[in-house]
């Protein structure tokens, strides 16, 4: 199969919140955004991307209704690539206690937490966390764990846009590549499996480092066109 000039990228319509900003980035990006639900169109898809905003059960509601969630499934096992921001990185995870109990796709082992509220330097960070905040390597920051991810050539504590009340927690911890501080903790703010990324900041909002992600994001979905 031939690569495309611009790979598509379907972004799932789950009902929930504006998918503008995201459509946006990825023309600018060089990627060809469809907004869909459609069954034809995701199984044609270069790649796909489950969108950032609303609540972990109405979300999983919808795909397990529309039957959504097993096509994910059969398409990552088949090795699409796929792209979850926020939201949709939280609901690759098995279970989440947003609002109650609620079973994710369980694509990537893990669950969905709350954050906590906490103090620095006796300011106290109110949850939802709305705002700017660093994104750094895990571990030892001068192995470049980023290298062949979407976060490839971006400076070690880049800032990214965040709005979220929970975040993800890993069985395998081998698949966080990014840590966020909150406070005297910290969450894995990005992700990467074989053909899944997972980011919980807002790159489409995010200025220069956040389009260069989606950039990267576009020669990512290339490159696994081409194995």
């Amino acid at each position: 199969m031939i690569p495309r000039a611009r790979p598509i990228i379907a972004i799932i319509d789950m009902g929930m919140g504006n998918l503008f900003s995201v459509v946006q980035a990825c023309k600018t990006a060089s990627l060809d955004p469809i907004v869909t639900r459609s069954e034809r169109e995701i199984s044609s898809a270069d790649a796909l991307l489950l969108p950032g905003v609303g609540a972990f059960g109405r979300a999983m509601e919808f795909l397990n209704m529309s039957g959504l969630d097993e096509h994910l499934r059969e398409a990552v096992r088949t090795g699409t690539p796929l792209v979850g921001i926020c939201l949709g990185m939280q609901i690759l995870m098995q279970r989440s206690s947003e609002h109650g109990d609620f079973q994710g796709l369980g694509i990537l082992p893990g669950e969905v937490l709350r954050l906590q509220p906490a103090q620095i330097m006796g300011r106290v960070l109110k949850v939802p966390e709305i705002g700017w905040n660093q994104v750094f390597r895990c571990g030892n920051s001068a192995q470049d764990s980023w290298a062949h991810t979407p976060l490839q050539g971006l400076p070690n504590g880049f800032f990214q846009y965040f709005n979220h009340s929970y975040h993800i927690q890993l069985t395998a911890r081998e698949m966080c590549i990014a840590t966020t501080q909150f406070g005297s903790s910290s969450f894995c703010s990005a992700c990467s499996y074989r053909n899944i990324i997972g980011l919980q900041f807002h790159p489409e909002r995010s200025g220069r480092w956040g389009i260069q992600i989606y950039r990267n994001l576009a020669t990512w979905i290339a490159e696994a066109g081409k194995r």
